[in-house]
């Protein structure tokens, strides 16, 4: 319900997710989304600060006149609200995922996703060495899309190339060196298999279509496409691989059967995740789906 809504200039107006009585914009009767506040100043203008509570909004759009010039901040003292142009994923989508105790899968289907992006292949080491997979947040902070090596206590972990012979698309690991490399023989199955390097320059990095991998003991042998030729002892790891979810803060996206696999930092209790945090996900381009 609305009550009447002041016009007197210059003034503020309130937004709060979480209010559900009359609503005209005021402190005490704050409109519930950023939708009512843009409305309100398309009719009546008159505001120059609109002062957003915390809480998780829909997408901010400013495309006319009368939103020029104004405003729109938190309250000062107060968390930070959240502006998503996603797609709510309700926590009672998520099943657990057997074969990894602690993950969980949702079904994407119906939820108007109608892209989650791409894993770029181009070769431009220096134009487009980020991948346009659709990322994720939980909790406010950034989600990785599940890997190998995995990400130790904040920092990147790398692998090693082996080249013997002139530099080309193909490198192998030593497993006496490295005996965990022999993992690697499961992508050979994986959907979209990646990988990213620093493959000819230690400042120019890309991703990499992963085309093959085999066990020729001791070692693993790799080809990859859509990179430049591997120099020896180049950086790399493997990304964007279901068989690698295997610790929290992991993602996997399988575009194709419109499914999210998710190794959350907490886990689902009662229907809802432990803390309350909100998880987004979101594409390159914009915010394509919200998990809450």
């Amino acid at each position: 319900a609305f009550v009447g809504a002041a016009t007197d200039a210059p003034m503020a107006l309130y937004v709060d997710s979480t209010h559900a009585g009359p609503s005209n914009g005021t402190a005490i009767h704050p409109y519930s989304s950023l939708e009512q506040a843009v409305a309100h100043l398309k009719l009546h203008g008159g505001a120059s600060t609109v002062y957003v509570r915390p809480g998780l909004y829909g997408p901010l759009v400013l495309d006319d006149a009368a939103l020029s010039g104004v405003a729109w901040r938190g309250v000062p003292g107060s968390a930070r609200p959240v502006l998503s142009g996603g797609i709510t994923v309700p926590t009672s989508r998520f099943r657990p995922y057997s074969p990894v105790p602690g993950a969980y899968v949702a079904s994407l289907d119906g939820l108007g996703a109608d892209s989650l992006g791409e894993m770029l292949s181009s070769g431009n080491c220096v134009d487009d060495c980020q991948h346009d997979r659709a990322g994720l947040s939980f909790g406010g902070k950034l989600q990785t899309l599940a890997r190998w090596p995995n990400i130790n206590n904040g920092s990147w972990e790398w692998a090693h190339a082996w080249v013997d012979g002139t530099p080309r698309q193909s490198f192998a690991v030593n497993l006496t060196q490295v005996p965990d490399a022999r993992r690697m023989t499961r992508w050979s199955t994986e959907a979209e298999p990646y990988l990213h390097g620093y493959w000819e320059w230690d400042w120019g990095d890309c991703y990499a279509k992963l085309e093959s991998v085999a066990l020729a003991e001791p070692m693993v042998k790799v080809e990859y496409s859509g990179a430049p030729n591997c120099k020896p002892w180049a950086r790399w790891h493997g990304v964007n691989l279901l068989s690698e979810l295997d610790v929290p803060g992991e993602y996997y996206i399988d575009a194709a059967a419109m499914r999210l696999y998710f190794y959350p930092p907490e886990p689902l209790v009662g229907g809802v995740w432990r803390s309350g945090a909100a998880a987004v996900l979101t594409y390159a381009a914009g915010a394509v789906v919200n998990v809450s």
